[in-house]
């Protein structure tokens, strides 16, 4: 089950997930989706918050109940799920304690709470883009549109490379079927300023205002796919820009406001803007060459499962000396570099991943993921050691962090126990698991049981995020 909890929309979808472990008879074991079948969409409904702005978890359960009902699931046949939590909805007090609450009612779910960057890698795998990129060996850019932000994602063969968001969308703007203004949130007001000096709209807009306001929305959009920014775009943007200006195969507009693409509708369909931002995305896109596509999934790109496989492992082999287990849906901070090119660079790029992934690295709780099939060598494990001291020395130096936060480590390589040993003598007060001969990937989260037999046999499940199939 995938479940999306955004910031004006809520979704379900229910799938079939087979997984097969690709690897061979004697290597580590690499477990990838064999096949994905979604059985059920649900209704997308508005987004339920109380009258202190808290998710009202609640009526969420009973969205879902409602909607298994309708499609003849019982919750005790799913056997894993994924909750994403987009959006403003993120930054809601209760967002991930009462989320994770119900995760665990609903059965053994992973939880994200996505900001903005994460926002844009979950949308760009969701629409298809990454998978897209990774078959025509091809960089893609995917604009995630919806209510409130358009979130930008670039893939290079399958892989995330950069990603960006703008306080942009079809919703910032809401209006009645005379087009008359019913609410203006903030950065609508800004563009408003932009374009006519006020901060205010008319009571009711013209076609020529709503086409100008919209207009602004798209050039907006553009600027930020080329690069060259202005005042308002710098002001409107929730993260970093792009690192450069790209060259892209394909273009992807996914979303509410992708839905719309190919689909024009009147004006004020869904009492804001959506569709008349879309005509204009085209037309902006269009007259700088660039021909926007429709992925396959625009509305429901999100997720629609998980994966997990369980390994016990053997306390002779990792290093293990984290007091509170088990710990829950920890995010893999994925390396893509290879080795050797990873031998001196691997604590820029961790924290290049974590800024994709919005982790703050001072207080989040993750696991390190080395660089696949290391040699193992005592030169290669010192090396690895002291690379993973160096990012350590980072987080040292950030405000709000503890060195009581475990520091946990996963490698495909056999090499745990000697990594434990060096890393332990660097920092012995600082809780340390070292999990090796384990296959992980970008997205994928862990959750570590308890250890059994005195600790010598760990219990380790790989979760790993499901998104539509091409």
């Amino acid at each position: 089950m995938g479940l999306d909890i955004g910031t004006t929309t809520t979704q379900m979808i229910v799938s079939r997930l087979e997984v097969t472990n690709r690897s061979g008879p004697t290597a580590v074991a690499y477990y990838d989706f064999s096949k994905r079948e979604i059985l059920f969409m649900s209704d997308v409904v508005f987004t339920p918050f109380d009258s202190q702005g808290n998710i009202a978890v609640d009526q969420i359960e009973q969205f879902v109940q409602a909607q298994c009902a309708r499609a003849h699931i019982a919750l005790s046949d799913v056997a894993t799920g994924a909750i994403i939590v987009t959006g403003e909805t993120s930054k809601a007090r209760n967002a991930r304690e009462t989320v994770i609450a119900l995760s665990q009612r609903l059965g053994d779910f992973v939880v994200a709470t996505a900001g903005p960057n994460l926002e844009s890698v979950i949308a760009g795998h969701g629409s298809g883009a990454s998978a897209y990129s990774k078959t025509h060996a091809a960089r893609v850019l995917n604009i995630d549109v919806g209510g409130g932000t358009s979130n930008f994602a670039v893939f290079e063969a399958g892989r995330v490379v950069d990603t960006a968001c703008l306080n942009v969308g079809g919703r910032l703007l809401e209006l009645n079927a005379q087009q008359q203004v019913t609410r203006a949130h903030a950065p609508a007001l800004e563009v408003a300023a932009d374009l006519w000096g006020q901060a205010q709209f008319p009571p009711t807009l013209s076609d020529d205002q709503l086409n100008a306001y919209a207009q602004r929305l798209a050039q907006l959009v553009l600027e930020v796919v080329e690069g060259h920014l202005s005042d308002l775009a710098q002001r409107l943007l929730m993260t970093p820009p792009l690192a450069r200006s790209y060259r892209f195969d394909a273009i992807f507009i996914s979303g509410g406001v992708g839905a719309c693409l190919d689909h024009p509708l009147p004006n004020a369909t869904f009492g804001d803007t959506g569709p008349v931002l879309a005509r204009c995305l085209r037309q902006v896109f269009e007259a700088r060459g660039m021909t926007l596509q429709t992925p396959p999934q625009t509305l429901r790109a999100t997720v629609i499962g998980a994966s997990a496989h369980t390994l016990s492992l053997s306390g002779s082999t990792i290093w293990l000396s984290v007091e509170h287990l088990p710990l829950r849906s920890v995010p893999v901070l994925a390396c893509t570099l290879t080795w050797p090119t990873a031998a001196d660079a691997l604590t820029g790029h961790w924290l290049d991943k974590a800024r994709m992934l919005d982790m703050d690295v001072a207080r989040d709780i993750f696991a390190l993921m080395l660089p696949p099939a290391v040699p193992v060598t005592y030169a290669n494990v010192l090396n690895l050691a002291h690379q993973v001291g160096a990012f350590c020395q980072v987080q040292g130096q950030l405000p709000h962090w503890s060195a009581s936060t475990p520091l946990l480590i996963v490698t495909d390589a056999d090499l745990g126990k000697a990594l434990g040993n060096e890393l332990h003598l660097m920092m012995p007060d600082r809780p340390l698991a070292v999990i090796d001969e384990v296959h992980t990937d970008e997205g994928d989260y862990l959750d570590i049981g308890q250890g059994i037999f005195n600790g010598q046999v760990v219990p380790l499940t790989v979760k790993s995020l499901a998104f539509p199939a091409l």
